[in-house]
C-alpha cells in the first residue's frame, strides 16, 4: 500500500454507550497503532527504492498533540523517506502521550482507591498480625508440650513449628519482620504482639 498518493482522514474508534476518556483513549491507541504499521511499511518500501532524505522538519509534539486531540489528521504525500519517517515517529510520540495520560489516570484511580479503604485494609493486617502472633504462641505451647513428654512423642498432627509461622523467636523471618512491619505502621502496639505466653 503506498500512503504516497493516499490521503487519509482519520476518524476515532468508539465504543458504543458513553465511553470514558481511558476507552477513548485506548482506542485512539489502537488506531495510531495501525498507522504506525503501514508508515513503517511505506519506510520498508522507500528504503528499498533508495530515495533521498528529506529537509522538510516539524514540530512532532505538535502534530502528536493533534493526533490525540482526535483531529483529523491528514496524511501528506509521501515523496521521500524522511517525511514517512517523520510522520511515523509523529504518531509513535502521540501513542506514547496517549499512554502515559492513561497510566496516570489509572494510577490516580488507584490511589484515591487505596485512600476510601485503607481503614479496611489496617484492619485486615492488624487481624493478620493477630493470627500470626496467636499461631507463634501456639506452636511454643506445643513445643514446650512435646519438650515436657521427652523423647520423640508420636503424637498426631505433629508439625514442626518452623513450618507454621515458627515460634516467633527467629529475628529476621518474614514472620518476624512482618511483624515488626506492622508495630512501626503503628497498626498494633508492641504490648500486642509480646512473645510472653
Amino acid at each position: 500500500m503506498r500512503l504516497g498518493r493516499m490521503r487519509m482522514k482519520t476518524q476515532p474508534v468508539l465504543p458504543a454507550l458513553d465511553p470514558s476518556p481511558e476507552q477513548l483513549n485506548r482506542a485512539r491507541i489502537a488506531e495510531l497503532q495501525t498507522r504506525d504499521r503501514l508508515l513503517t511499511e511505506e519506510m520498508i518500501r522507500l528504503e528499498k527504492s533508495q530515495v533521498g532524505p528529506s529537509d522538510q522538519s516539524r514540530e512532532i509534539d505538535a502534530r502528536a498533540r493533534s493526533l490525540i486531540s482526535g483531529q483529523p489528521a491528514e496524511v501528506l504525500p509521501t515523496h521521500d523517506l524522511g517525511t514517512v519517517r517523520l510522520e511515523r515517529e509523529t504518531v509513535r510520540r502521540a501513542i506514547k502521550l496517549l499512554s502515559d495520560e492513561i497510566a496516570a489516570v489509572v494510577a490516580e484511580q488507584q490511589r484515591q482507591a487505596v485512600a476510601e479503604r485503607m481503614d479496611e485494609w489496617r484492619g485486615l493486617i492488624r487481624k493478620s498480625v493477630l493470627a500470626v502472633v496467636e499461631l507463634q504462641r501456639l506452636n511454643r505451647a506445643r513445643e514446650k508440650f512435646k519438650k515436657e513428654l521427652g523423647g520423640m512423642p508420636s503424637l498426631p498432627c505433629n508439625m514442626a513449628a518452623n513450618l507454621l509461622l515458627g515460634t516467633g523467636e527467629i529475628v529476621g523471618d518474614a514472620a518476624y519482620r512482618f511483624v515488626q512491619d506492622v508495630i512501626r505502621a503503628g497498626i498494633v502496639t508492641k504490648s500486642e504482639v509480646r512473645l510472653d505466653d
